[in-house]
């Protein structure tokens, strides 16, 4: 559905621009995506303004394989939902450094709004 780099464009989703207008419609909060391999999270709008509301968009990197990005090591997301009054999710990237550890890299907290679109509050690059 969304991609880091515009190289990777040729690999986004066929179809991908009635799929967003059918998850905007059903009220999809969040989607999912891999097999470029280069992790990235970010809201509909950038990419498909056409949307009512804003859908957060994550793409995850390489877990446990060897098929990495260039300058994308091993990783994973966490994806943490909190169903509160002001539902909000928090999605944590966790990449392997040298010694084949997982640690947070970058945090991005989203809040659900009165019209049900997500805004990201903040994101944190978190340094090792």
């Amino acid at each position: 559905m969304d991609c880091a780099k515009h190289i990777d464009d040729k690999n986004l989703l066929k179809g991908r621009n009635n799929a967003i207008a059918l998850f905007d419609r059903h009220y999809v909060d969040i989607v999912l995506g891999g097999h470029i391999h280069d992790p990235y999270t970010n809201l509909s709008d950038t990419r498909y303004p056409q949307i009512q509301r804003k859908i957060i968009l994550s793409v995850a990197g390489t877990c446990l394989s060897s098929r990495t990005r260039a300058g994308a090591p091993n990783s994973f997301n966490l994806i943490d939902i909190n169903t509160d009054l002001i539902p909000n999710i928090t999605l944590t990237r966790f990449d392997m450094d040298s010694a084949f550890h997982f640690s947070p890299k970058l945090i991005n907290y989203f809040n659900r709004d009165s019209t049900l679109s997500w805004n990201c509050d903040s994101s944190l690059i978190v340094s090792t």
